[in-house]
């Protein structure tokens, strides 16, 4: 999971608020195709909020086109995370939020979907939860 970018304070750095390109080029510098999950996609889909500077920040289109630069994916954005998975996995990230979303919005707590268990229920879906989850 990434979670590469300046929040104030001691995350990251001011002047490189956010350092994408380089997360990007060091995952994709092998020959495996990561699954790359982006937290906190509100930055790149609307111009982030001050005191970040929104020139230093990359559109999600952008994004999507490095995302896919290296390897043939699959990349969306789900609950304020961008995802990238490969071709024979976007049905089952397919499936598995669906029936997510719908169970919580017949169950009235669609507004808002815990992150960290969604992308977890995806994982152990993949790989039977061997998963691990490090920002970069």
């Amino acid at each position: 999971m990434l979670d590469a970018h300046w929040s104030g304070g001691v995350t990251s750095d001011e002047g490189d608020e956010c350092p994408c390109w380089t997360r990007f080029a060091v995952i994709d510098g092998t020959d495996v195709p990561h699954i790359v999950v982006i937290v906190d996609a509100r930055p790149f889909l609307v111009p982030p909020p001050l005191p970040h500077k929104a020139k230093n920040w990359p559109s999600v289109d952008q994004v999507c086109r490095a995302l896919t630069a290296r390897f043939v994916a699959s990349v969306c954005v789900l609950d304020d995370m961008i995802i990238r998975v490969p071709p024979e996995l976007r049905v089952t990230l397919t499936d598995h939020y669906q029936r997510q979303y719908s169970s919580q919005l017949h169950a009235g707590q669609a507004r808002h979907v815990d992150r960290g268990a969604s992308w977890q229920g995806f994982a152990e879906l993949v790989d039977g939860g061997s998963s691990s989850s490090a920002d970069v």
